[in-house]
């Protein structure tokens, strides 16, 4: 597998307006809590194409674990089968970080799109449609104004 050093977009929250983007570095971050974190973490990709972590906390207690994936805003998240909502932290480049119990735990993410996405997509598929329709008129308009040799 090939490592990409950057992303592609980062969810830059909470950045002060003081600081530059130079200042900030996020690519350096994104290497750093994404691409070189060493948590031990099994990723896999279920049937539904969710993402699940997997990963087991040895303390004896709840303990905040930085993981390697990034949280976007409509990105969807479930802890140990309980849905998370605002129980969770996110570094400046959006990277989760998460409370987990102690032994076994499991945080499945998915990415659900917003409403104007929908609503774009239906517009969209409505235009092509709207053209494929306009094409197949002016063609069917334009052999009736240039009748073939044998008529």
């Amino acid at each position: 597998m090939v490592e990409k050093p950057t992303s592609d977009y980062l969810p830059i929250v909470n950045q002060p307006k003081s600081i530059t983007f130079e200042q900030l570095n996020p690519y350096y971050q994104y290497s750093q809590q994404i691409i070189n974190n060493k948590t031990n973490i099994h990723k896999t990709v279920t049937k539904n194409g969710d993402l699940k972590l997997s990963w087991f906390n040895h303390n004896n207690s709840n303990h905040d674990i930085q993981l390697s994936v990034i949280k976007y805003k409509h990105t969807c998240l479930r802890l140990n089968g309980n849905s998370l909502s605002k129980n969770f932290k996110t570094t400046a480049i959006g990277a989760l970080i998460i409370n987990s119990k102690p032994g076994a735990n499991t945080l499945i993410l998915n990415y659900k799109a917003g409403s104007l996405f929908h609503i774009l997509s239906i517009i969209c598929l409505i235009s092509w449609l709207l053209l494929i329709i306009r094409i197949m008129f002016h063609h069917r308009k334009k052999a009736q104004y240039y009748p073939t040799k044998n008529e």
